[in-house]
């Protein structure tokens, strides 16, 4: 406390401008005045003599008063400082040049960089999720009455299918192979002729209908359904907003086939369903003039069938 309020002169009882002379007496006469061998035990002698000595060092060193002028304290600055703990190449000097670089680079290049294509990929995405274009196409194709067997190829015009899966030329056999398998099955929709969307609607088709998906194009399949509910979410929004009610039932509909995985007016949905029941066994029963579309009547069923 006493150093936080130490002034040399007063110690001293001098004025601001004395001479050195005057420091010289003073500091002389103070000295013996409170020498603590003329007052034995006396510790506020004691202090007080120490303080003069200081005092006189402040006035007669240059550096220590120096430190006095600067920090207002004789022996320098001894305030609290605060830092951040940096590798030692960031600090190291000869590192200074390259540092400098970087930090404009990533200022300058790459912050603006990663913000812009934020900011073009958001912009190309309502709220629903679903792109701007498709939405748009969406909206030219469904209709007040839009029928359940026309959702599949509405939702495989999808821009994201195109962008993430387009026709390869080694899937073209095996996509020939599956469009001849569901072909009877289509209905005509407005991007029939464009081979992406085609590609997309054909392997929607063979999911519902149970085709057998040749390797080349599972991967394919599995990224169609991963993307299907966001689509239909924004197909049923596109819908609801025009006031759909038709349409809006059938967007419903077609979500439950599609999570059944079963087609359109199916007569044996609810069998097939079942694990380990294949159409081969289906077929079987049809042969042998078995009605089997609900699990009661598959138990009903001899051994032997």
């Amino acid at each position: 406390l006493e150093m936080a309020s130490f002034d040399p002169f007063k110690i001293l009882e001098i004025e601001g401008d004395a001479e050195p002379s005057e420091i010289k007496k003073a500091f002389r006469r103070l000295s013996l005045q409170w020498h603590p061998d003329k007052n034995p035990g006396d510790k506020e002698a004691e202090q007080k003599f120490i303080l003069i000595a200081k005092a006189h060092e402040v006035l007669t060193d240059e550096k220590t008063r120096d430190n006095y002028e600067k920090y207002g304290n004789p022996d320098g600055y001894h305030g609290t400082s605060v830092t951040i703990g940096l590798p030692s190449f960031l600090t190291a000097k000869e590192n200074e040049l390259g540092i400098l670089v970087v930090y404009f680079v990533l200022l300058i290049v790459v912050i603006p960089l990663v913000v812009g294509l934020w900011w073009r990929k958001s912009s190309k995405y309502l709220e629903d999720g679903i792109m701007q274009g498709t939405a748009y196409r969406f909206w030219r194709q469904l209709q007040e009455n839009t029928a359940a067997k026309y959702i599949p190829g509405i939702l495989a015009s999808a821009l994201e299918y195109q962008e993430l899966l387009p026709r390869k030329n080694f899937q073209a056999a095996d996509l020939d192979r599956l469009f001849k398998a569901v072909q009877e099955h289509f209905v005509k929709n407005q991007g029939d002729t464009i081979p992406d969307i085609l590609k997309v609607k054909t392997l929607l088709y063979a999911f519902l209908l149970h085709e057998r998906i040749p390797p080349s194009l599972s991967d394919d399949l599995d990224l169609i359904l991963e993307h299907l509910p966001t689509l239909l979410q924004g197909l049923l929004n596109i819908s609801l907003d025009q006031r759909f009610v038709a349409s809006t039932c059938n967007i419903l509909d077609f979500s439950q086939l599609v999570t059944q995985a079963i087609w359109f007016h199916e007569p044996q949905a609810v069998v097939r369903q079942l694990p380990h029941l294949t159409d081969r066994q289906l077929r079987a029963f049809a042969k042998q003039k078995a009605t089997v579309t609900q699990t009661a009547q598959l138990k009903e069923l001899d051994d032997e069938k």
